[in-house]
């Protein structure tokens, strides 16, 4: 019976250590705008919670599941490329056409899954037909 106990206190501790140590690895950090657009075609708009480590793939990723958006991905891990969002895809609209994302209204040419969101960041993909810096 002591065993048995034992056992039982040691699954309840470990359990509860993992509990925490998940809530800890996605504590809150902030939030940031995400917007996404094609032209002048709205996708998304919206505030995201930024949870910590999150970088500009995953809240892409987070966000586009939550709200049944359809993204399509090249690759994976940080280095995974955004070839489509809903109905607009890297190539559809000629050989320069595909997304790009700015952060504060600045260019990034890293690639997303690389890059960290910082509270309070404005975080915008844009679908582009031709690339102009």
């Amino acid at each position: 019976m002591k065993k048995l106990l034992s056992l039982l206190l040691v699954i309840c501790l470990v359990g509860c250590t993992h509990t925490q140590q998940i809530t800890e690895k996605n504590s809150s950090v902030g939030t940031c705008r995400l917007t996404i657009t094609a032209g002048e075609t709205s996708l998304l708009d919206s505030d995201v919670t930024i949870l910590e480590g999150d970088t500009v793939l995953s809240i892409l990723r987070r966000t586009a599941n939550a709200n049944e958006l359809p993204i399509m991905l090249s690759g994976q891990g940080a280095q995974a490329y955004v070839i489509g969002i809903a109905e607009y895809t890297a190539g559809a609209k000629g050989s320069m056409s595909g997304w790009v994302y700015e952060i504060n209204e600045s260019p990034v040419f890293t690639a997303a899954g690389d890059t960290s969101v910082k509270n309070e960041d404005r975080v915008h993909w844009k679908y582009i037909t031709e690339f102009t810096q």
